[in-house]
């Protein structure tokens, strides 16, 4: 079951960690492939950080997830 609370410290450890594998700066010299396959995987990282960081997102995307909201629909946030 999806829960709510979370341990900030530790999110912020899983996103450096995440980041430290797939971040564009450890593409640089590699193929085009590889480059926009970090870029596209550190961009989802990022996103999912912010919204889970921020309570509101997280419960708009806890919603999300249970059905309560349809996914292509936008609440409004206070940001």
């Amino acid at each position: 079951p999806i829960t709510f609370d979370l341990d900030p410290g530790l999110l912020e450890q899983q996103y450096f960690k995440a980041q430290r594998l797939v971040h564009p700066d450890r593409f640089a010299t590699s193929d085009k492939t590889q480059k926009l396959y970090s870029a596209q995987h550190s961009a989802a990282i990022n996103e999912a950080y912010l919204k889970l960081k921020d309570p509101i997102k997280r419960t708009a995307e806890i919603l999300k997830i249970e059905g309560f909201v349809q996914p292509n629909i936008e609440l409004q946030t206070l940001d």
